[in-house]
């Protein structure tokens, strides 16, 4: 059982860093983000994965289809990749080549399963580790050998998640950090490997500031908050900018139902982003920089829009019930996402 700790908050900012810096060692030593020769992408067009998967694309709008979903930008058709139990699935990440896709499969709280989708070989299968995963986002080092994801709460509460990493066959599993006087609430690898965006919860706040965003140089285990709730409460979701300049993070301060905002790393500068109308949360920021993809709606119904980041227009993408967790393909000419349910007849 936790005890309270009664520290000082340099105290608990030397721990936080020391269990950080631990985890950028082990990054360095292991090599799992050095640079190297990116894979050429894979064209946008694939078949599905698995015999259990309808590979025939459909038009836009009429997919009745649930489960992982490709979805083309060029004309609006989607493809179904995986047809599972929708409310298992969660957070795709398209590997750097475009031919895998690793997701969340999660049956009980958030302990989950990690799972491969092979768009070569069109089958899907479960990625083998010791340790349950954690409902949160995956990330793809950038020459896709390694992947990072936050786990090992056997209890699936969520209060004790680490972060790990491991190849995508589920080998060389290391554990990247330590306990510290925080909760990992998300860990997002930077497009060039050698930062991660952390979600931060601060276990006993004691008058302190209790979320923070920061971001971890896995370099030199720096660790700077460009973020936190004194500034935007109940921040859920973060993605990078491809140049790695900015975030972009939906939160629920000046929108009850999710709002969008960024945040300059060099100034700290947050700005709203889009907080009006009907809400909008977990965004992810296009390969070419210039739209962001987020969901806006609801439990019952829900779906995928983009906003341009040049003229502030919006455009909904899909049209097919309840659509969350969108994922980019790495030549931005397609989305991923879960469709937890398909819209009625009629809607």
């Amino acid at each position: 059982m936790l005890q309270r700790l009664r520290v000082s908050p340099v105290q608990q900012a030397r721990r936080v860093r020391i269990a950080l810096t631990v985890a950028a060692v082990a990054l360095v030593a292991l090599d799992v983000f050095a640079v190297g020769r990116l894979a050429r992408p894979a064209e946008a067009a694939p078949p599905g994965c698995g015999a259990t998967a309808r590979a025939t694309a459909s038009a836009r709008g009429s997919a009745p289809a649930t489960g992982l979903l490709w979805l083309r930008l060029s004309d609006g058709r989607t493809t179904p990749l995986v047809d599972a139990d929708p409310r298992r699935l969660n957070h795709p990440a398209v590997s750097p080549n475009g031919r895998e896709i690793l997701f969340l499969s999660h049956s009980n709280g958030i302990v989950a399963q990690l799972e491969l989708c092979d768009l070569r070989r069109h089958v899907t299968h479960a990625v083998a580790l010791p340790i349950p995963a954690g409902d949160f986002p995956l990330s793809w080092d950038r020459n896709g050998k390694t992947i990072v994801f936050l786990g090992g709460d056997i209890q699936g509460w969520g209060a004790d998640q680490q972060l790990f990493a491991a190849e995508p066959s589920g080998r060389r599993l290391r554990q990247l950090s330590r306990n510290s006087p925080w909760y990992y609430d998300d860990a997002v690898l930077s497009p060039d490997g050698t930062r991660l965006a952390l979600l931060l919860q601060l276990r006993y706040p004691d008058g302190q500031e209790p979320e923070q965003l920061a971001v971890l140089d896995v370099r030199t285990g720096r660790l700077t908050r460009v973020a936190g709730s004194s500034q935007v409460a109940e921040i859920d979701a973060v993605s990078w900018a491809p140049d790695g300049k900015r975030l972009v993070f939906s939160a629920y301060r000046q929108n009850p139902n999710g709002g969008l905002y960024t945040v300059d790393l060099a100034t700290k500068r947050v700005a709203p982003l889009l907080v009006r109308g009907a809400g909008a949360r977990a965004p992810a920021w296009s390969p070419n920089g210039r739209t962001v993809a987020f969901v806006r709606g609801g439990k019952r119904a829900s779906s995928i829009w983009l906003l341009d980041l040049r003229d502030g227009r919006e455009r909904r993408l899909t049209h097919g019930g309840v659509d969350v967790a969108p994922a980019w393909s790495p030549d931005g000419k397609a989305l991923v996402f879960v469709r937890l349910a398909a819209a009625r007849r009629g809607a």
